[in-house]
């Protein structure tokens, strides 16, 4: 019985972990026309005021995010 319990315990915590982990939102700013990267560009979430610029590439990363729609 205890090692059931112990067992749950552990599942149970394991699970809120998993849950609680963050969101990584990755993507690539391009020119209409040429369709090649811009870089430099700023990217900006102004709910969270979070955000980053494009490397040289047009691709930026903005981590630690909580799961959701922006």
């Amino acid at each position: 019985m205890n090692r059931i319990l112990l067992t749950l315990l552990l599942l149970g915590g394991m699970m809120g972990i998993a849950m609680a982990q963050n969101a990584v939102l990755k993507g690539k700013i391009t020119d209409q026309s040429s369709r090649e990267g811009l870089a430099g560009a700023s990217v900006l979430i102004k709910e969270l005021n979070q955000g980053a610029n494009t490397d040289s590439d047009g691709k930026y990363t903005i981590k630690n995010l909580k799961a959701g729609t922006y």
